[in-house]
């Protein structure tokens, strides 16, 4: 059984625990150093007080937490809801999983949506495109080019509607 949890002070520590293995899982890719305390670390501050600006959805599966999605208004090209962080854990990934956590994210807030996909990132390029074609509920979807020095990558582009049109 599949329980999409909003983020909030009982399972912050959760979603705490697996941006660590999410960070670890992007070292190769994405540069940047562990603290001290040997952690990544991940200001999650804009998500305990940011309410519909920014949000968190954690995903269990038979009581198993399975992955995240985190989710904000940053986006790059227009304005629009940004996927900000989308994670499945190892051995829970390709069943089916991932789409239905991105399914569940991105009706929670219909309209106009942004995913941005680290150029490196060649896995979660062929997810993003593979579910965003499958499910009804996006309209016009586009994909460009991003580099803004800082970030480059694909960003798909598009709407997401309640109902399939």
């Amino acid at each position: 059984m599949l329980e999409f949890i909003k983020l909030s002070s009982d399972n912050r520590v959760a979603l705490a625990n697996m941006l660590e293995l999410y960070q670890h899982d992007l070292a190769d890719i994405w540069k940047q150093d562990v603290d001290n305390a040997c952690r990544y670390g991940y200001d999650l501050s804009e998500y305990d007080t940011a309410l519909d600006e920014s949000d968190a959805i954690l995903l269990r599966s038979d009581g198993q937490w399975v992955g995240f999605a985190m989710s904000n208004r940053k986006s790059f090209l227009e304005a629009a809801r940004w996927m900000d962080q989308f994670f499945i854990l190892k051995g829970h990934r390709r069943k089916s999983f991932g789409k239905a956590l991105a399914a569940y994210g991105l009706s929670t807030w219909p309209g106009k949506w942004e995913i941005g996909v680290m150029r490196e990132n060649t896995t979660a390029y062929r997810f993003w495109k593979s579910t965003l074609q499958e499910l009804r509920n996006v309209i016009g979807c586009v994909e460009c080019e991003f580099d803004n020095g800082w970030w480059s990558g694909q960003i798909f582009s598009f709407s997401f509607t309640q109902h399939a049109e």
